[in-house]
This record gives structure tokens, sequence and C-alpha cells, in this order.
């Protein structure tokens, strides 16, 4: 039976201010030393019990089987030469909430120099800053959008997206192994041989249409960069680089180097090395076919939707109800249905 192994402690709400955890007591009925950062809440989404045991099965695949990519989930540690080397530069940069509560991140792989990371290095301190932007609570309910500055990109770079294996394990471990939901993703300053990758990306079998139309490409254009982002919230958002007033992005690293060097980051980390397991020859025939190869033509999963209102906004409640038919009330059920469904599957292992 698959093991449950228990959390290091309760979510406390740390950096919540004070009105937002009076309205979680008085409208959730939480009280931080009763919510559990467990490994089951993020993936407790009630509109689909199937596709949220799916969701956790693959998320722990691709970290912990050979049937995923579990060597980009063997996370160095954060003092060793090519987490330093991440962190100096701007790879991957939290600029802030749009007025919808939505995260808004900023990529750039125009700054790996292959000489310092090779390839399977930055990926995995990719997967380190997702892991730590997943556990932003307001992006939780209402989503990201990811802005990927290809500003500085070069064909060598690319290179390494185009290889069909990297290109497939990339868009499907986002697609179908992660509790985020993925507002859009935009394309900026955008050399002319990514239109090679682009349309890979637009032809892949593999990924939904919804998941396509949610691509933009802008190039230099930022007055639509602005409209994609919204108008309301872009110029406070963006980085001076992309003609907002949100500070350089070398200012706005801090979020990510906080995050690196927090302890909660460090527990979650701890967790995926020492207690989460995933052993083929246990797994059940029900479960064989959840994670899709490169040769599998099953259709996408349905839309990932994470479920965690910790001291989150009424309003933004509301649209989690409304959109995603999420009830705060039918949490803890929630998570108590998925915990015996992970008990019950012999080839996994989790901290509940």
């Amino acid at each position: 039976m698959a093991s449950a192994v228990d959390d290091d402690g309760p979510y406390t709400y740390d950096g919540v201010e004070k009105r937002f955890i009076k309205r979680a007591e008085k409208e959730l009925n939480e009280k931080p030393a009763q919510t559990t950062d467990s490994c089951c809440a993020s993936f407790a989404w009630p509109s689909s019990t199937r596709a949220a045991q799916m969701l956790l099965d693959n998320y722990l695949t691709i970290r912990k089987s050979p049937k995923g990519t579990p060597s980009w989930f063997d996370y160095p540690s954060v003092d060793s030469p090519e987490v330093k080397e991440y962190l100096s530069h701007p790879f991957h940069v939290f600029l802030g909430h749009t007025s919808e509560g939505e995260g808004v991140y900023v990529s750039n792989m125009g700054y790996w120099d292959q000489q310092k990371m090779t390839f399977e290095q930055l990926i995995r301190c990719m997967y380190m800053s997702v892991d730590a932007a997943q556990m932003d609570q307001y992006s939780q309910i209402n989503g990201i959008k990811i802005l990927v500055d290809m500003n500085q990109a070069n064909r060598n770079q690319m290179s390494f997206f185009e290889n069909r294996k990297n290109f497939f394990s990339l868009m499907r471990n986002w697609q179908d192994a992660f509790p985020v939901r993925i507002r859009t993703v935009i394309y900026v300053n955008e050399p002319a041989f990514f239109d090679v990758i682009f349309t890979l990306i637009k032809n892949a079998p593999f990924l939904k249409e919804k998941f396509k139309k949610k691509l933009h490409k802008v190039g230099k254009d930022y007055a639509r960069l602005r409209k994609v982002i919204g108008e309301q919230d872009a110029d406070r958002l963006l980085p001076k680089e992309l003609g907002g007033s949100n500070g350089t992005l070398q200012e706005l690293m801090e979020w990510t180097r906080n995050n690196f060097g927090s302890e909660r980051m460090h527990r979650e980390w701890r967790l995926q090395r020492q207690e989460m397991e995933v052993d083929e020859s246990k797994r059940l025939p029900t479960t064989k076919d959840y994670l899709r190869t490169e040769d599998s033509a099953a259709d996408a999963t349905t839309d990932v939707r994470p479920y965690d209102y910790e001291g989150v906004e009424p309003q933004f409640i509301r649209r989690a109800e409304k959109e995603l038919n999420e009830k705060p009330s039918q949490l803890p059920a929630h998570i108590a249905s998925l915990r015996r469904w992970l008990s019950s599957m012999p080839h996994l292992r989790c901290r509940t």
C-alpha cells in the first residue's frame, strides 16, 4: 500500500495580512493551526475525482519514475554552483499579481551560459522556481500568466528545446502533471528562428487546443503585450526592460532569492528527495496510462485546478466557486478522499 507520511507541521499565515486571516476564519471557518500544508491539498479539487487522482499520480511519476523525467527533479543544494549561477541572473522572476489575482512571471533563457550550466542543470533550477511559484495562494486560485522574454536567446540555446524528447517532456509535464492554471503564455522579443519552435508547439497533437489558444507571440509590440497582460496592470507589473515601472529584473530577483532560501521551500524540496516514491513494479493496470509517452495518442487530461484558499480574498473565492465549481467547506472531504485513494495505490508514496 502507498505510505502516508506525516507532514512537517501545520501551515501558518506568516506574511498574510490580519484582515485576510480574519476573513478566512469567519467565511471559511479556517484557523492556521487546523490547516496543513499537505501533498494532497493542491490536488483536491472536486469537479473530477479521477482527474485529481491522475494529476497527483502524474505529479509523482514525473519526479520519481523512469516513465517521467526524474533527473530533472534531482534538485541540487541551494549553495551548489549551478544554483548560485541561476540566482545571479533573472532567469525566472515574479512580477506580482494582476487586479484579478493572477500571478505574473517572466522567464528569460538568454542569460543561460552553457559553459557554466548544462541544459539539465538549468531545467532543475527552473523547476525549483516553479515549485516556489506553486505555493503562492493567489496564483493557485486565479492562475498565472507567463512572459517568455527571448531578447538574448540564441539559436544554440533553443536547439535544446527543439530536441523531440526534451520538447515533449517539458510540454507534457506542464500540461498533465502540475497543479497550476496557466492563463496565458506570452512570447516577447522572439527571434525569427523561434517560429520553428512555435510551430512545433502549435502542431503538437498531445496538447489541448484550449492550451494552444493561450499562447501569444508579440515580438517587440509592447502595446500588444500590455493589452494581453491587462492595461490596468501592465505598467505596474512590467519591468523596466519591457516598458513598465516595476523596477529592473535584477531588482525583482529578490523574490526568487528569498524563496530559494526559505525554510518552507527547503522542506518541500526535502519532501521530494526523501518522502516521494514511485515503484512501477507495483503499479495497478488502471493507472498504467496516466502519464502519456511520446507515442501516446490519448486525449489530454481535464484542465488542472488546485484547491487552496488560505487567506484569499472573498472575491477570488467566489471566482473559484463560479469557474471551478469549488467550495471551501468541501475541502476536508476532498482531501480525505484523495488520501484514501493514495493509500490504496501500491506504487505511490507521498507525504499526506
